[in-house]
């Protein structure tokens, strides 16, 4: 890509007309011409193309379009910028993004909603979420997501 790193309406449509073709086109776009429009349109195509945009350049909406689509993309978001709603918005698209959480950002709810939207996710809730009391709701929630699951019954303690 040779385009002047000018930020003129026709480089910044020739740049979204990149990653639109190519999810990993962010990667040559040079770093002054990363603009909001721009990164929004990366992370849209590719969740994970949020590892290609300067943490300055991460916004709130960036970071919450990224883990919507790819829940790896969690991985990326800045410390400042996993906020509760970032969170949330992670686990209840794909529960399994309980695994980038910390056990210390993990709320009964945050873990709940993960198990709810999958039940696998039961393996990534902390143990202090795990072994309350009530846990037997997260874990009913988990089996009715699917009462086949042998997962399941592996994660819940012999206590239930």
């Amino acid at each position: 890509m040779s385009i002047p790193a000018t930020n003129n309406r026709y480089t910044i449509n020739k740049y979204i007309d990149d990653i639109s073709k190519d999810k990993r086109a962010i990667k040559a776009i040079p770093y002054e011409s990363k603009t909001d429009e721009i990164c929004i349109a990366a992370v849209t195509k590719f969740g994970l193309a949020l590892k290609y945009i300067p943490v300055e350049k991460r916004t709130q909406t960036i970071c919450m379009i990224a883990v919507r689509n790819n829940l790896h993309a969690l991985k990326y978001v800045p410390d400042t910028l996993r906020t509760p709603e970032i969170l949330m918005n992670a686990v209840e698209n794909n529960g399994i993004a309980l695994l980038y959480i910390s056990r210390e950002e993990q709320t009964y709810e945050l873990c709940l909603a993960a198990v709810r939207q999958n039940y696998n996710a039961m393996k990534y809730v902390s143990d202090l979420i795990r072994y309350s009391a009530r846990f037997e709701e997260a874990a009913a929630a988990a089996i009715d997501n699917d009462r086949n699951s042998p997962c399941i019954f592996a994660c819940i303690t012999d206590e239930y």
